[in-house]
């Protein structure tokens, strides 16, 4: 995966997942996008603060100044309605599949486009 395609994946977060009524230091949406870029690069939640703090620019993409315990991390994600969110991409897949122009096609579109630019497997 291009670096490219993290700021359309932080884009689509923004969207699918709600915000918090509450006043939280670590919302659900900062920690969903902390998950997905750690499952992104393959790091595991001991090594979290060690990555990000290497990658300022992703922790502008969460929104955040300070970087949460693997702990906190841990504790949040399983925490997190992960059925609630495979759906709404599932959603999002078929309104693509069957034509429709939703709210996240654009981003949608996008993400496909470098995916098609980068397969280079044959058959």
């Amino acid at each position: 995966m291009q670096r490219a395609h993290i700021p359309l994946i932080m884009n689509m977060i923004d969207k699918i997942v709600s915000p918090d009524e509450r006043k939280r230091k670590y919302t659900d949406r900062r920690i969903v996008k902390i998950m997905m870029l750690l499952q992104i690069f393959h790091i595991s939640y001991r090594s979290s603060a060690i990555f990000l703090g290497k990658h300022p620019e992703y922790m502008d993409m969460i929104g955040t100044g300070t970087i949460p315990s693997f702990q906190t991390i841990s504790r949040k994600v399983r925490a997190i309605d992960m059925h609630e969110i495979n759906s709404e991409i599932a959603s999002i897949y078929m309104k693509r599949i069957n034509g429709c122009n939703g709210l996240f096609h654009d981003t949608y579109m996008q993400i496909q486009h470098c995916f098609k630019k980068e397969k280079t497997w044959q058959i």
